[in-house]
């Protein structure tokens, strides 16, 4: 999961460009290693000059915790400071610390000039409302912000998109709506800017975000919201807390009896591959629970790194599936990218209590039969062959 929080900074300057009129924030330091989107976003309710948290979103955290170094420029619309400062604030000075802004007209060397920091501690106020969102892992919700702003004033937003998915973004009346779907589960935070025009009236709004996913009840009819997906998701996230560099490989899910629905799949293993020739796998114990993460020296063969996150679930594999004209029961469903010539895509492969293998397409979508002795599609594609 990612988190946003500020970031250290060994390092500060600023210079203002007076040839393209803007300023140029430049910063160095040490980070987590998987800290990204690292940027200076403007502390939008600080009066009396310019002040720029230095943050980034950070995760998975790797155990044991190590660091890289990052050096970040950015350029950045503002008019010309009417003081000769800046506040920038880190993870050591949160409140913020002054940094002399260097004014360049033409010919300066922009690498030199960015080498020069001066940080000396300082306390300023300005920390942003937060609002609380609980959202079910896969069901999509929404950030709502008010459309109508000053002249000149706009409305930004920034999130996670390895947590998040942006599904839409639209107006609704008077409000402008952007509506999200998880894609892991756990704890982030959407953040939402909203300007104003000449008197650069800002309000700053941050959304914790809290995906969960729901316990299965004692009732014996009972369904949980949770889907193949959501559980591969939650296998993989305990692997890569134990091995952060874990690759998919793949997920295969069992029926405690013949089934012809998605839910009917109540046991899965997650396999992932490890650097040096090795596994992980991880099974679960009951639905949306896994046991201890198990290592082997050895490789696990036959298979091709499945990209993260799958956009197809298993719900519209298995109507795809009956779409095509197979609608008998299946004991097992594997998602995997065999190492077979000319597979491109990970597919669910079913198996059907008949005997036969069908392929669903996570990419293409494409139903195949690649039971021994045929291999047919039911679409107008050129089917991939495979033995």
């Amino acid at each position: 999961m990612g988190f946003y929080n500020l970031i250290s900074a060994s390092k500060l300057s600023a210079i203002y460009d007076g040839i393209q009129n803007n300023l140029i924030l430049y910063a160095e330091g040490e980070v987590q290693n998987y800290t990204t989107g690292i940027a200076f976003n403007r502390d939008q309710h600080f009066v009396g000059g310019l002040k720029f948290d230095l943050g980034g979103w950070t995760g998975p955290l790797a155990s044991p915790p190590s660091s890289r170094h990052y050096s970040h420029s950015q350029r950045i619309d503002v008019p010309l400071p009417k003081t000769d400062t800046v506040i920038i604030a880190d993870a050591e000075n949160p409140n913020g610390v002054p940094v002399k802004v260097m004014v360049i007209t033409a010919g300066e060397q922009m690498p030199r000039m960015l080498a020069n920091a001066e940080t000396t501690a300082v306390t300023t106020p300005g920390a942003p409302g937060e609002k609380y969102i609980n959202s079910l892992f896969g069901v999509p919700f929404e950030i709502k912000a008010d459309a109508q702003v000053p002249q000149g004033g706009g409305v930004t937003i920034q999130y996670d998109n390895k947590f998040l998915e942006l599904l839409t973004s639209s107006i609704q009346g008077n409000q402008i709506v952007w509506k999200f779907n998880s894609k892991q589960t756990g704890n982030s935070k959407v953040t939402v800017n909203t300007s104003g025009g000449i008197a650069t009236f800002v309000m700053t709004t941050v959304y914790d975000v809290n995906v969960f996913v729901l316990k299965q009840t004692n009732t014996a009819d009972a369904m949980i919201p949770l889907s193949f997906l959501g559980m591969t998701n939650i296998g993989l996230n305990k692997i890569r807390q134990k091995y952060p560099n874990a690759k998919l490989y793949e997920v295969d899910g069992k029926a405690s009896s013949p089934t012809t629905v998605a839910t009917g799949i109540d046991n899965m293993r997650i396999v992932c591959q490890l650097p040096n020739n090795c596994t992980a796998m991880v099974s679960s114990t009951s639905w949306g629970e896994f046991g201890p993460v198990e290592f082997y020296k050895q490789p696990f063969l036959e298979d091709q790194v499945i990209p993260w996150p799958v956009q197809l679930d298993l719900d519209e594999a298995v109507n795809l599936l009956h779409k095509a004209g197979y609608s008998g029961t299946f004991n097992n469903v594997t998602l995997r990218k065999p190492l077979y010539p000319g597979v491109v895509e990970p597919s669910y492969i079913f198996g059907m209590t008949n005997g036969e293998m069908i392929f669903v397409g996570v990419d293409t979508k494409k139903v195949t039969n690649h039971s021994k002795g045929r291999t047919t599609s039911k679409s107008k594609k050129s089917t991939v062959s495979a033995n």
